[in-house]
């Protein structure tokens, strides 16, 4: 289990709950800002009734999305980690700008299923061993590309 883990000591179990309500909030708030707000207006410069207008929507979002991660220099992480996770987000923003459109352009799916990948994420960098955010982005390395291919793949050959 968690608790056994050599070397690890959880942290305190309210701020494991902070953590958790973070990762959803974040899932929640960056659906709602990228696939809520900018993936429509993008729909509204495309168009949503053509399938072009819907790729380049869905593209153009995910593209901010990734580049948005950028701000984590900022906050001190280092370039080459910040580039996988800009990369990693472009992919993944393309899977949830699809689950957005397919389910007649609700958030609430998407929502759901970024606030998981996070918890993941999260998790196995060690934030509930008291990583930081910036340890969190420092921790990915060539194995945290393997879904950007996988998440790709699906949004160009998924029907």
């Amino acid at each position: 289990g968690l608790t056994n883990l050599p070397g690890k000591t959880l942290i305190p179990a309210v701020e494991i709950i902070i953590v958790i309500i973070r990762w959803f909030l974040i899932g929640i708030a960056e659906e709602g800002l990228f696939r809520g707000v900018i993936q429509e207006l993008f729909m509204d410069i495309f168009g949503s009734n053509s399938r072009k207008g819907v790729i380049l929507s869905i593209v153009s979002a995910a593209t901010v999305f990734g580049l948005s991660h950028f701000q984590n220099l900022l906050a001190g992480a280092q370039l080459p980690f910040v580039l996988i996770q800009v990369a990693s987000a472009i992919a993944s923003g393309l899977i949830l700008g699809a689950i957005a459109y397919r389910s007649g352009r609700s958030i609430l799916p998407a929502m759901l299923i970024h606030s998981l990948i996070d918890a993941a994420s999260f998790t196995y960098s060690g934030m509930l061993w008291g990583a930081s955010d910036v340890d969190s982005v420092n921790s990915l390395d060539l194995r945290s590309i393997i879904m950007i291919p996988v998440f790709v793949g699906i949004f160009i050959f998924g029907r």
